[in-house]
């Protein structure tokens, strides 16, 4: 469901647990394509010395296709 242009997502909660979810979802499977996490660095103007992060690429990436960004800050 759309509003307002951003994805909501709806929870099936269960009055005896938190989220129902399928039975294996958090095993590993072997059928199912994987993208990469590399650790880069860079000079932080903001703070003024160098910083780490984390970057996720997709199956199949490629630098000359655009791809939407998604960035979590911790803190």
């Amino acid at each position: 469901m759309r509003a307002n242009g951003l994805l909501s997502l709806d929870l099936v909660m269960s009055s005896k647990r938190d989220v129902i979810s399928k039975n294996g979802y958090d095993k590993y499977r072997e059928n199912i394509l994987r993208g990469s996490i590399q650790m880069i660095q860079y000079f932080s103007t903001t703070v003024g010395n160098p910083r780490k992060a984390m970057v996720y690429t997709p199956p199949g990436y490629s630098q000359g296709h655009k791809y939407n960004v998604l960035i979590f800050c911790t803190g």
